[in-house]
């Protein structure tokens, strides 16, 4: 975290990316996840750098045994660069047996830096 670069607050997330392979963090959700619900995803990105890889938001489910349910992944990304903050979100459908989510911010196959800020997870009613 730190304090420069923030969209509103006082910190936000800096990841500065490899040219082969990938830095992320992330974050389990593991309490009220029901399958069959819908959840809004949503949180703010910024690069300041020319970058040929990609930032992004992953989402991926799993399962009561801890087993991912792959073909659940959804993945927004980020690829060109801009000095303002653009936000991403999307609203989706847990798959019926999730029990759990974890909610991954990227950085892949880039020199570049991104920033990221206020993110949110509700679930729609």
């Amino acid at each position: 975290m730190i304090s420069q670069n923030v969209r509103s607050g006082n910190y936000s997330l800096t990841l500065t990316g490899l040219t082969s392979g990938y830095k992320k963090a992330s974050q389990v959700i593991s309490d009220n996840i029901v399958g069959g619900n819908t959840y809004h995803f949503e949180g703010w990105i910024k690069a300041t750098e020319l970058n040929t890889g990609k930032f992004k938001f992953q989402i991926r489910w799993f399962d009561i045994n801890g087993d991912e349910i792959s073909d659940s992944r959804v993945s927004f990304g980020y690829t060109q660069t801009d000095t303002n903050y653009v936000k991403k979100a999307k609203d989706v459908v847990a798959p019926i047996n999730a029990t759990s989510a974890r909610f991954d911010v990227q950085a892949s196959k880039t020199d570049g830096t991104a920033y990221f800020d206020d993110f949110l997870i509700n679930i729609l009613e």
